[in-house]
């Protein structure tokens, strides 16, 4: 009976912690115009010592260094959030090829969208064309 309860208890925990990731949206409009603000003074390239399953995990990341972004909700309201390393976006093209990376490691150059999918070791995705991309979705 005590492990159907640490079940339950468990396993509407993760529910709980699964669900309650809020989803926010902008365009790639928006994303270039905000991305465009970066401060080129204080993005850098970091090596990251951060242990990993393998063992300490080297490599070379880009941060734009962005402290806020601007977006709207389920019902179209602009909100302003603080970003934070655990912003994950989900870039959808119009084909319906998705990839997740973090906003901190998001970059344009050329008309072309670039941004890692770890912190821990150097997974960059393949490049997106901005006029491709379909849905923007930020999760914190």
């Amino acid at each position: 009976m005590q492990f159907k309860l640490k079940a339950i208890i468990f396993g509407s925990s993760l529910a709980t912690l699964i669900c309650g990731c809020t989803t926010y949206y902008f365009t790639a409009d928006s994303l270039n115009n905000q991305l465009a603000q970066i401060d080129t003074n204080a993005v850098h390239q970091v090596y990251d010592f951060r242990l990993g399953v393998i063992g300490v995990s080297r490599g070379k990341h880009f941060y734009n260094a962005i402290k806020e972004i601007h977006v709207t909700n389920k019902s179209g309201d602009k909100i302003t959030l603080n970003v934070t390393p655990h912003m994950a976006v989900r870039i959808t093209d119009k084909n319906g090829r998705h990839k997740i990376v973090y906003f901190d490691t998001m970059f344009i150059k050329d008309s072309l969208l670039y941004g890692n999918k770890s912190h821990f070791i150097n997974i960059p995705i393949e490049p997106f064309h901005l006029k491709d991309i379909a849905k923007l979705e930020l999760q914190e």
